[in-house]
């Protein structure tokens, strides 16, 4: 007798009269998917992509992609993207104007957002205000003979100016003070950097992608920044005159005085350490682990640390 768990056909019961009579029927294929499904699911293309776009590209890019989309009334929600076809050669050709892959920089001089971050990151601490330029700049200096006229401009560096805004309520910076620094773009080392006192006179000349102040340490010295956008120029000059107003960000330019004979000095008052609450966890961290001589012709330090014609090893 032959068991019915051996035989694929399914059992059906079907009552007549009270008489109940096995049927045995080949039970039907399964359908696992409806094509009226697959034509619905079809049309939330428009869905899909805008998901995609808002977790990957950055707001500059998803604002200009999504004036690009076109969208047809006549298949519903589905759409039509030119760029999508080339997304494999390159960058959007919305972008294609604008974007340039070697430097991360755009046409109209605006550094990207993770060149941005990756400067504000490498000079961020404990109780350090940071102020990252959203451009490059070229430094110049010159010699004053005290007169309004200015020796002829001689290029040094280009980087990314930055500023920043010690509080002096550490251990390691106990003396508040605000500078002014040049960071290489790509690594976030220091080029050059100066402290602003009373005598800088940060200022814009003329032209208000050209700014000049009085060096620290000679003021017979002068520095020049010359930006390549005047967006970031003006907002960067805005925020040094914001910073300057407060006296007690201004470092006091005085001459050298013999000290005179002192009282028994006060006992200082110990500076507080920070709670292991208050320290956050390492953010952002990029270990590099191999240069190549091609590195040299991208970041500064890196040439003037290798000699030419020395191999580096990898």
């Amino acid at each position: 007798m032959d068991h019915y768990g051996s035989k694929t056909n399914t059992i059906y019961h079907s009552f007549q009269n009270g008489n109940v009579n096995n049927i045995y029927e080949e039970k039907p294929e399964q359908i696992y998917c409806d094509p009226e499904i697959v034509v619905k699911n079809s049309n939330n293309e428009k869905h899909a992509v805008k998901l995609i776009m808002e977790k990957y590209d950055s707001l500059r890019c998803l604002n200009n992609q999504i004036d690009n989309l076109q969208i047809s009334s006549d298949s519903g929600d589905s759409i039509a993207k030119e760029s999508f076809d080339d997304s494999n050669s390159g960058p959007p050709d919305d972008l294609n104007g604008d974007y340039d892959e070697d430097n991360s920089v755009f046409e109209n001089g605006e550094l990207s957002e993770q060149d941005i971050l990756q400067v504000e990151v490498f000079f961020r601490s404990h109780k350090t205000y940071v102020s990252v330029c959203h451009c490059l700049a070229n430094l110049y200096f010159a010699t004053s003979d005290g007169s309004e006229k200015k020796n002829e401009w001689e290029l040094a560096r280009t980087g990314i100016p930055v500023i920043l805004l010690d509080k002096g309520e550490t251990r390691a910076r106990n003396k508040r003070m605000l500078q002014i620094v040049l960071a290489e773009k790509g690594s976030g080392f220091v080029l050059w950097k100066d402290v602003i006192d009373n005598l800088s006179n940060y200022k814009a000349e003329e032209s208000n992608t050209f700014h000049t102040m009085y060096l620290s340490s000679d003021h017979r010295k002068m520095a020049g920044l010359s930006f390549d956008c005047p967006e970031a120029a003006e907002k960067f000059l805005k925020e040094i005159e914001q910073l300057t107003s407060d006296p007690l960000n201004i470092c006091l330019s005085v001459p050298k005085q013999k000290k005179k004979s002192l009282k028994s000095p006060k006992k200082k008052e110990k500076m507080k350490q920070p709670r292991k609450c208050d320290i956050s966890t390492p953010c952002c961290f990029e270990h590099v682990t191999r240069v190549a001589l091609d590195d040299k012709k991208k970041l500064f330090s890196m040439a003037t640390l290798v000699p030419s014609g020395e191999k580096v090893k990898s």
